[in-house]
């Protein structure tokens, strides 16, 4: 591609016609897809930008060049609990340019009287395309966007866009390795290969041991998962639901949007009950990913009722595990309740990765303050 061809100019396609669409499509699955877990369909995104989505149409903007797209941004309606109530706010995400065009190509049209930030609006496509989708958001009412970038994204968002780190370091990522891959087959013998059957035996029995440990501090429990259209229909789950406090705000239509409409991912569904009275303690949402080596459960949002359930999450997690084939597992979760012990004790002990969670105003309505910021999850985001 020469440098003729690098010429970029972008495109609101709030209207998610399929053409435009396909086109952003093959631009994921072409340039990204060997680093994506999904295949993104058109529907996808009709899914989560279009008018069926509950909390409100989304808005989306591409970078194209030659009739090709280079670059996209999109923001997300989400239905935000803060301490005034709720309220509509944006999430901004799939934030993706093309690696040739991170560092070359020219816009089409500058944008006039640029000054600050060296013209960065007329430099980068990312930069261009979010300010631009966030132009259209603020012309439509809306005054509060958020997102969790990755490690490429972050910098540009606080340094170019003034948007503000607002988590505080206070939500991480924790995993439970998955120890079925040290029981593949070695093709090799040597001295190096026997030290690491030595230790992956003793990791598989220290996952025994906290498996047990798990099962022992869930005796009072009984775990079941239960279909997504019974929890529908269940008046007396959504009534304890309604009390939640949370980052974002569930109700039953949002619910049934975002976990049982959803086209490209599988969520399962676990009951926490009493085992003594049968009373429902709380409720587990876990998203299933399967690739060539293992299959990945993600942790993405949990509704707990009671503070025994709550003081015991992990424990949960962990013993549900065992029914779905004791996977890899991640989950995003506040650091204060889950201490270096209770995630060594529970077979979380992978690194800890803080998850960075941005924000900007709108407005002049300091809605940052009034936000459950530690409350945060996976579902709280695109990727959940």
């Amino acid at each position: 591609m020469n440098n003729s061809q690098k010429i970029w100019q972008t495109r609101a396609i709030d209207n998610l016609e399929h053409i435009e669409l396909s086109r952003l499509c093959t631009f994921f699955n072409d340039t990204f897809g060997a680093e994506l877990l999904l295949k993104f369909t058109p529907n996808f995104f009709l899914w989560k930008l279009g008018p069926n989505n509950p909390s409100g149409q989304g808005f989306l903007t591409v970078a194209l060049s030659n009739d090709r797209v280079v670059g996209c941004a999109s923001a997300t309606s989400a239905i935000l609990d803060s301490k005034f109530g709720a309220f509509r706010g944006i999430e901004i995400g799939d934030t993706f340019t093309h690696p040739v065009f991170r560092v070359e190509g020219k816009p089409e049209h500058t944008i006039a009287n640029i000054k600050s930030l060296n013209g960065y609006l007329n430099k980068s496509i990312f930069g261009r395309l979010v300010t631009e989708t966030l132009s259209r958001a603020k012309a439509e009412g809306l005054e509060f966007v958020y997102g969790t970038p990755n490690h490429l994204s972050l910098k540009p968002y606080i340094e170019k866009l003034s948007f503000k780190q607002i988590d505080q370091g206070k939500i991480i990522s924790i995993a439970k390795p998955s120890y079925k891959v040290f029981n593949l087959p070695s093709k090799t013998r040597s001295k190096f290969s026997d030290i690491s059957k030595k230790s992956a035996t003793a990791l598989i029995l220290f996952d025994w041991f906290t498996s047990l440990w798990s099962q022992f501090s869930c005796r009072k429990f009984e775990l079941r998962f239960v279909d997504g259209t019974t929890l529908i229909n269940s008046d007396v789950i959504w009534n304890k639901i309604s009390r939640i406090e949370s980052f974002t705000k569930f109700s039953k239509n949002y619910f049934e949007f975002r976990f049982l409409k959803n086209p490209v991912k599988e969520y399962r569904f676990l009951e926490v009950v009493n085992q003594r009275n049968g009373q429902l303690l709380g409720l587990v949402i876990f998203r299933i990913e399967k690739s060539r080596i293992q299959s990945l459960v993600k942790v993405v949002k949990w509704f707990l009722f009671d503070k025994s359930a709550e003081l015991k999450l992990l424990h949960i997690v962990r013993v549900a595990l065992l029914q779905l084939d004791d996977c890899r597992c991640t989950i995003w979760i506040n650091k204060d309740i889950s201490s270096p012990l209770k995630r060594i004790s529970t077979g979380f002990w992978s690194t800890s990765f803080k998850v960075p969670i941005i924000a900007k105003e709108l407005t002049d309505k300091k809605i940052i303050t009034s936000l459950r910021i530690d409350l945060f999850s996976m579902s709280d985001c695109d990727i959940g």
